[in-house]
C-alpha cells in the first residue's frame, strides 16, 4: 500500500490493516525521506524524463514546488508515531531511510536506515534517544522541519 498519511492508517486502509491482521499477517514498513529541495529536482527531473507533471497537494497556492513537497511530505512525516506504534503493538517491522544523498552519483554516499523497529526494539544510527520523540526530531533537524 502506498500510505502517506495518518488518515490512511485510520481511514482508507484501516479495514484492510485489521484483516490482515486477524488473518496473521505481519506489518512490515518502509519510509524514505528527502530533503524537499532535492525531491522537487527529482520529482522535476523524472517528470522531465517521463512526461509527467508533479502532483500537487490540495493545500498548495503559493506556486512554489519546494513547499508542495514540504506540505505532502509533512503529511507523511505526521503518521510516523501512528505507524511506529502499530509495529509495536503487532510485533511488525518498520525501518526509516535519508533518501537525499543521490546515491546514484556517487555510489558511496548510500546509508543504511536511520531507524529500525522490530516490535518494541528500536536501533538507531543517529546521535539522540531510541523514541518516537528522538526520530521525530531527528527527522526535523536533518531532512524536514515537522
Amino acid at each position: 500500500m502506498g500510505v502517506t498519511n495518518l488518515t490512511h492508517f485510520t481511514k482508507k486502509y484501516k479495514s484492510v490493516i485489521d484483516d490482515a491482521i486477524k488473518s496473521g499477517s505481519t506489518i512490515a514498513a518502509m519510509a524514505t525521506f528527502v530533503e524537499p529541495e532535492e525531491l522537487v529536482n527529482r520529482q522535476v527531473g523524472r517528470g522531465k524524463r517521463k512526461g509527467r507533471l508533479v502532483q500537487s497537494h490540495k493545500e498548495w497556492k503559493d506556486g512554489n514546488l519546494i513547499t508542495n513537497a514540504e506540505l505532502k511530505q509533512k503529511l507523511s512525516i505526521e503518521a510516523l508515531p501512528y505507524l511506529s506504534e502499530l509495529v509495536k503493538e503487532h510485533s511488525g517491522t518498520l525501518m526509516l531511510f535519508d533518501n537525499t544523498p543521490n546515491y546514484f552519483k556517487d555510489p558511496s554516499s548510500k546509508q543504511g536506515p536511520f531507524w529500525v523497529q522490530k516490535g518494541a526494539s528500536i536501533e538507531i544510527t543517529y546521535d539522540g534517544p531510541a523514541t518516537v520523540e528522538g526520530m521525530m526530531e531527528h527527522i526535523s533537524k536533518t531532512i524536514q522541519k515537522c
